[in-house]
């Protein structure tokens, strides 16, 4: 990833007056309008994972299938002419998402729409501030007694967030080759979420 120039910046005495300036005191920002996501219980827990494998299994120089999968599902890839969900999730909702990766490549997990508060990093409680879209889980090897995980807090509401769209790795060689899940957001009034295979509601 090579430096690449940007801008190029001159300073000159007889320079016209910028279009625009920032205030001298700025205004505080307004309050929140939802309570900080970190203090709001989430109604349920899921587990996703990462997994890869040669297309050919007797060929490891075969071209790599990649999967993001719920737990307690057979892995398969993307298939982007579907219109049917991985996951159906209820406006107003706030879930924990547990992301797994079982491959010996690091994968970045990524998801449209919305923002998540990351509050574990393989094993490591977090307590960060702010919010993320994208977030790196660690590879496994074989002498790791647990699979590399990440604890997410998602946040599912925004009204404006109900309709459909993706997760996925944010590596694109791994998203374009399957790595990617189908999310609906349905109205607050709708049907419940789909529940998670074999979880019950807020643990694994």
């Amino acid at each position: 990833d090579p430096n690449r120039a940007l801008v190029a910046i001159t300073a000159s005495a007889d320079a016209s007056e910028p279009q625009a300036a920032l205030p001298a005191h700025a205004e505080p920002p307004p309050r929140p309008e939802r309570p900080w996501l970190g203090n709001v219980a989430p109604v349920r827990v899921r587990k996703l994972f990462f997994s890869e494998q040669p297309e050919n299994p007797d060929d490891p120089n075969s071209p790599t299938r990649f999967f993001m999968t719920l737990d307690g599902e057979t892995p398969k890839p993307f298939d982007p002419h579907s219109d049917v969900p991985d996951i159906t999730v209820r406006q107003g909702d706030v879930e924990d998402w547990i992301i797994e990766n079982r491959s010996m490549e690091l994968h970045d997990f990524h998801i449209h729409q919305l923002h998540f508060q990351l509050l574990d990093w393989s094993g490591v409680a977090v307590n960060e501030p702010f919010l993320r879209d994208t977030v790196n889980v660690p590879y496994y090897n074989s002498r790791m007694l647990k699979y590399p995980s990440v604890r997410l807090r998602m946040d599912f509401r925004d009204p404006n967030i109900v309709g459909t769209f993706v997760y996925h790795c944010h590596v694109l060689e791994h998203e374009d080759g399957g790595m990617m899940g189908r999310i609906k957001v349905v109205p607050r009034d709708a049907a419940s979420s789909t529940k998670p295979p074999n979880q019950q509601k807020g643990e694994l």
